[in-house]
């Protein structure tokens, strides 16, 4: 009798965002990345439906920090204008992109954490991964 165990491991795009993610690290400061979000938090204010200035419920592609849309997992690939900047809350913003086949991007924190972000991940099965002083990579379906 014979057992064949047979794993395949990280998928090649959890493998890519990974090394994208030590690609970041190694290539940027997080200090740069909290202090280009953090005015964004007084520019726009929070509803339940997310930031809002006027009409908008995001905000504007345009007004998302260069050192946040530049981030290797932002470029890589076919390089995107869809990066989608929201609330989760009043203190957490999310730059985000993706398909229908998972979303990426980085979460930026007022605070040093925030344990609702975490806990809400979790329960929703997405990826995160703390790089420090509230700024997290996400990963999700």
């Amino acid at each position: 009798m014979a057992v064949l165990v047979v794993g395949c491991g990280p998928s090649r795009e959890e493998l890519e965002f990974h090394a994208e993610i030590a690609k970041t690290m190694k290539e940027y400061r997080i200090s740069e990345i909290k202090a280009a979000a953090i005015p964004l938090f007084a520019k726009y204010k929070y509803t339940e439906y997310g930031y809002t200035n006027g009409n908008d419920k995001l905000i504007p592609y345009d007004e998302i920090p260069k050192v946040i849309s530049s981030l290797p997992f932002f470029v890589s690939g076919e390089p995107t204008n869809y990066i989608i900047a929201s609330a989760l809350d009043t203190n957490t913003i999310i730059f985000m992109t993706g398909s229908g086949f998972g979303h990426w991007g980085i979460i930026v924190c007022k605070d040093e954490q925030n344990k609702r972000v975490v806990k809400a991940a979790k329960r929703d099965g997405d990826e995160l991964t703390l790089w420090g002083n509230g700024v997290y990579f996400y990963r999700g379906n």
